[in-house]
């Protein structure tokens, strides 16, 4: 007898008593124990068969770009339903595993911006996807901010903005192929363009959009203001009224302006469109109230506004005063007034003491410190030739002051009978000079002048041709010889040049009749009282005579006479040169006014 484990099965060779023998035609059936025992040896194989499935093989290697370069961060999937995903560390490694089925299917390796590709191994290259980039401007190389960018290529499309400097870069997942790009921004005409993209490489564009203009003019009441358009100003409305030209939309014109009340509007434009925009300005006023010691001139910013105190409303602002009598030296102060608010201010100009010579050449130097430039002053009295100066021995362009050289000594040959008045002088083309006088207009050459109308013109016109043509016959030399000989070496007709002190001391001279004779000296004196030119040292003074020859050139403003004051003549010369014309002619003018209340004791 043997045990049946489900390998051989036993049949009986003779049928059972009473029955038939089996039928073979019939599937044989499998008794329960040798099916339990078939299902658990399938199991078991199963078991072994996923066990083995579930075994990962392992496979490593490196991800780079097309440089070379590793690619951190690509992930590489392998094929199978339980795939592991792995990365690349920074230097490019992974590592990863697969599975044994499949077999020989490869991992998928992607990287953003990359092309994505596949390995089994070892290294593996990405490819960059193309980048697009570039800088959206307008006609005038400005940037256009936040312009829209659509962007089409094999049936796709992709949409992306530019930033607030109007750049733009992407990566557009194509290759070998042309991309079609069109921009546009709002107030901008559109643009269309396009790129060839290739793996590895960056392609530009260079997008221009036209901005859409529309025409703002600006008028104000009062005129001349300069607006802010958008809170800027613009070179092209320096001052209104104005016309300038800007992008369609809305714009806002104001007027912050220390002069006027704040003022704002809005103005929309529309292409190719203008609009006005008119506005009616109010001035910003304050109070201002001055306080003066008298009864002066009292100017705002070199206005005269009336003699004595004042109170009443002025722009706001900063402001100078000047106040100005003849007792006193100038006085100047800035002020500043505030829009809606009272202002007080009270001068204390110094006074001019008469004799005080100390007093007066202290106040002298501060005045021509605070008026700025350079200056020459010489005072003498001719009674007792005492004297006041400040940078008396100072070379300076004489200006036409240089003449009274001439007239003194073509009036000393006169006196000596080498030259008669009534001799003529035959004028010669080089002597005519433009600037003062009135033979450059009236005369020619070849006309004969006589002396005497030659000197009139020289000292009442300050003519210029009748210098030259006294020059010419009297010799330049000779003149400045002359000069030298009465004190005046410093003194010289080609170079115009002198010094306050011996131009004075000239005058001085002729003043009390020790240069020329009775008769040329009144002659002389006389021509000097009657000379055209009296804005300087005889502005102040109405009513006293003075014999002066004033010169200009340009900034230079001279001016050298006697002025004969009741309490008696002496002689000023002032030589400035300055910023500008006005302001010599108003220190002549003050120096003139002090120097006669000096001497008035």
């Amino acid at each position: 007898m043997r045990t049946d484990f489900g390998h051989e099965r036993h049949i009986s060779k003779n049928p059972p008593l009473g029955g038939s023998a089996p039928d073979r035609s019939q599937p044989t059936r499998l008794s329960l124990g040798h099916r339990l025992r078939w299902l658990v040896g399938l199991v078991a194989a199963s078991s072994l068969l996923t066990a083995w499935l579930a075994v990962p093989v392992p496979f490593s290697g490196r991800v780079r770009d097309a440089e070379g370069k590793p690619i951190a961060g690509a992930s590489i999937t392998p094929h199978g339903p339980a795939a592991d995903l792995a990365r690349s560390d920074s230097g490019g490694t992974y590592r990863a595993g697969t599975h044994a089925w499949p077999l020989g299917l490869p991992a998928q390796v992607r990287a953003d911006g990359f092309q994505p590709a596949e390995t089994r191994g070892g290294e593996v290259v990405l490819h960059r996807w193309p980048q697009l980039m570039g800088v959206v401007v307008d006609e005038i190389g400005d940037p256009v901010p936040d312009a829209d960018l659509t962007l089409t290529a094999q049936g796709r499309s992709w949409r992306t903005s530019a930033d607030s400097e109007g750049r733009f870069a992407l990566f557009l997942p194509i290759s070998g192929d042309s991309v079609q790009a069109t921009v546009g921004a709002l107030g901008h005409e559109g643009w269309s363009g396009s790129a060839v993209l290739q793996l590895d490489r960056e392609a530009t564009l260079a997008p221009k959009l036209a901005r859409q203009l529309g025409t703002l003019t600006i008028i104000t009441d009062p005129a001349g203001v300069n607006p802010l358009i958008d809170t800027r100003h613009l070179d092209s409305c320096k001052a209104t009224p104005c016309q300038v030209s800007l992008p369609v939309g809305y714009h806002t014109v104001s007027v912050d302006d220390p002069v006027f009340v704040p003022w704002l509007a809005s103005a929309r434009l529309a292409k190719d469109g203008a609009v006005n925009v008119a506005a009616t300005l109010v001035r910003r006023l304050g109070r201002l109230k001055v306080n003066v010691p008298g009864t002066g001139e009292l100017a705002l910013d070199g206005s005269q506004i009336g003699t004595g105190a004042f109170n009443a409303d002025v722009v706001t602002g900063q402001h100078t005063l000047t106040y100005r009598s003849a007792a006193t030296w100038p006085y100047r102060a800035d002020v500043q007034v505030q829009w809606q608010q009272a202002t007080e201010v009270t001068l204390g100009p110094h006074p001019v003491t008469p004799g005080d010579s100390g007093t007066f050449l202290t106040e002298l130097q501060a005045y021509l410190t605070a008026t700025g430039g350079t200056f020459g002053v010489y005072l003498e009295q001719l009674s007792s030739g005492r004297t006041l100066a400040i940078d008396q021995d100072a070379s300076m362009e004489a200006a036409s002051v240089i003449k009274i050289p001439v007239a003194l000594y073509l009036l000393s040959q006169v006196d000596a009978g080498q030259v008669k008045l009534s001799d003529k002088v035959k004028l010669e083309a080089k002597d005519f000079m433009g600037g003062t006088g009135i033979l450059y207009g009236s005369a020619k050459a070849g006309d004969e002048i006589p002396y005497q109308d030659l000197l009139a013109d020289l000292v009442r016109q300050s003519d210029n041709t009748a210098w030259q043509a006294l020059q010419r016959v009297l010799d330049p030399a000779k003149i400045d010889g002359f000069a030298a000989a009465q004190g005046a070496p410093d003194c010289h007709q080609l170079s115009d040049q002198c010094t306050a002190r011996q131009a004075g001391q000239l005058l001085s001279k002729l003043g009390r009749g020790g240069l020329l004779s009775g008769d040329s000296t009144d002659r002389l004196i006389q021509l000097l009282e009657t000379t055209v030119f009296n804005d300087r040292i005889n502005y102040y003074l109405s009513g006293v005579s003075i014999a002066h020859k004033i010169g200009i050139d340009g900034n230079v403003i001279n001016d050298c006479g006697i002025v004969y004051a009741a309490t008696g003549a002496f002689t000023i010369c002032v030589f400035t040169r300055t910023a500008d014309q006005p302001t010599g002619i108003q220190a002549i003018r003050d120096i003139a006014r002090a120097a006669y209340r000096y001497n008035s004791h």
